[in-house]
């Protein structure tokens, strides 16, 4: 009795220590992708000159708004190689939250019937005022699994308000400045 208690705590206790040394080497190398991401993000304030007022990291992706010089700048990280855009609020003239979606069709008695839907897309698409083109902001992708989509469309929303009030900031100080 006593060796068969003896041998079920050696094999929960090497299951234990194999847990815990999974979950440590996940978040090392979680650690290691934030400080890379940290690096990248300051290195492209660095190199642009920005004064970040707001940062936020949703997913694989960086949304900083720098209202000193009315520059919003996005960090694409889910790629192979990050991608930094940085967008002049000068020349943007609205903030929509847009998304895209991918419909499940089946076939019921010859007839296609829609089963489910699903966000494949949430991003944040800007309208620029001079030439009307759109640029898409992605925050996320159905890639990106089981994430709290409903907490991701809160942020997104914040960030469309906060863009969209920089941007009536901006052209009310534009104004003043014409006027006087």
């Amino acid at each position: 009795m006593s060796s068969t208690l003896f041998t079920a705590a050696i094999i929960l206790g090497g299951v234990f220590i194999f847990i815990i040394l999974f979950v440590l080497l996940h978040k090392k190398g979680h650690n290691k992708k934030l400080a890379k991401q940290k690096a990248v993000v300051d290195d492209v304030i660095w190199k642009n000159k920005l004064e970040i007022i707001e940062q936020e990291s949703i997913n694989n992706y960086v949304l900083a708004i720098d209202k000193v010089n009315f520059i919003l700048l996005y960090i694409k990280f889910s790629g192979p190689k990050e991608e930094a855009v940085l967008i002049d609020l000068g020349q943007v003239r609205e903030v929509k939250i847009t998304t895209e979606d991918n419909t499940v069709y089946e076939q019921r008695k010859g007839k296609a019937v829609l089963v489910d839907k699903q966000v494949s897309q949430l991003q944040l698409e800007i309208t620029t005022a001079g030439m009307q083109l759109k640029t898409s902001l992605v925050l996320y992708e159905y890639k990106d699994g089981m994430q709290d989509f409903v907490h991701i469309k809160r942020r997104a929303e914040h960030w469309r308000d906060i863009i969209n009030s920089s941007v009536k900031e901006l052209s009310h100080t534009s104004m003043q400045l014409l006027v006087k």
